[in-house]
């Protein structure tokens, strides 16, 4: 099977980026107060670890080997350290925020790969799920946020 190197190159810049957003939820866990929260962020790490996982054998199918995840990766075109503010600490709300911006960023990615011309059924058929989860995940975020957002504003008016 001949595979277009845009393809290899979108996965790989997905794979960086995946793995990249699984470091940050590990962080994140340490950060956040609300034990809800810390474990919902658990499940997101393991749900990157395992997308990773996937793009990672799609990648050895179609290079027929996993010697492109080793070589030269294009760096993504935004680095996710960009979207991350200064460290230091931080409340679960702007942690809810950052994570938004960062799967935003990924579904941007994702969105690209699944439009690209080349790309074979078979690693479609990896992503749409992935990208269904990771639209779950925006909107479960959201929602932890609102919910953050009122206990505190009602906390204010108290």
């Amino acid at each position: 099977m001949t595979v277009d190197i845009e393809v290899i190159s979108i996965l790989s810049r997905l794979l960086v980026i995946t793995n990249d957003a699984e470091k940050e939820y590990k962080k994140s866990i340490e950060q956040v107060k609300d034990e809800t929260l810390s474990s919902w962020l658990k499940d997101c790490a393991r749900q990157r670890y395992a997308f990773k996982h996937e793009i990672k054998d799609e990648i050895g199918i179609l290079s027929g080997s996993l010697s492109v995840v080793h070589g030269n990766v294009e760096a993504p075109a935004q680095p996710l350290s960009l979207l991350i503010e200064e460290p230091g600490e931080k409340d679960d709300v702007a942690i809810l925020e950052e994570l938004i911006a960062r799967e935003e960023y990924l579904l941007r990615v994702y969105l690209e790969a699944l439009n690209c011309k080349g790309m074979p059924v078979t690693t479609r058929s990896v992503l749409s799920p992935q990208l269904k989860q990771l639209m779950l995940l925006i909107s479960k975020a959201m929602n932890f946020k609102a919910d953050i957002d009122q206990i505190h504003s009602e906390g204010a008016r108290l």
